[in-house]
């Protein structure tokens, strides 16, 4: 067993944009999820031809929405009415060009991202810097792959709140 300890840059962005208009934005730069080239892979099909339909799959972010969850109703178990989706993004493409050097990352991949309404009415939007996540590889290829997921991230949530 090993064990390595690093340190991630968390990031919170807050708004006055009403959570639902938030939402909507950042929904709409999102491709779908679409399993079926995975399963065609598994079954032999041709990666050339797999890799031209995965990069059809995400939306004008250049990211994949593969889960969304509504946290806020879990919370409704604890007598909380509470504005909270908890996503699972991410690019099947740029994941390999890191799980190429280390599957470890794919711990890592897709990420997630939470969208909430904090206690003072102001829509957030809360995650883990991808770069900072990554860096413990120590790999520059996958740092410079993390530090470009930074950089969509960063560009689909401003999009999105403004």
């Amino acid at each position: 067993m090993s064990r390595t300890d690093y340190t991630i840059t968390h990031r919170k962005v807050t708004t006055d944009k009403p959570f639902e208009d938030v939402r909507l934005a950042f929904e709409s730069q999102l491709g779908p999820v679409d399993e079926q080239p995975y399963t065609d892979l598994s079954a032999g099909a041709d990666a050339q031809e797999i890799r031209v339909r995965l990069e059809k799959i995400p939306g004008s972010s250049g990211m994949t929405n593969f889960h969304c969850y509504d946290h806020g109703a879990l919370l409704r178990i604890k007598g909380l009415d509470r504005k909270a989706l908890s996503y699972v993004v991410g690019n099947s493409l740029i994941a390999i060009e890191m799980t190429q050097f280390s599957l470890d990352a794919a711990v890592h991949l897709p990420f997630r991202l939470e969208l909430y309404v904090d206690e003072a009415g102001k829509t957030v939007f809360a995650y883990d810097l991808p770069s900072s996540i990554l860096k413990r590889f120590a790999d520059p290829r996958i740092d410079e792959t993390g530090a470009m997921l930074d950089s969509k991230v960063a560009a689909v949530i401003e999009k999105s709140i403004h």
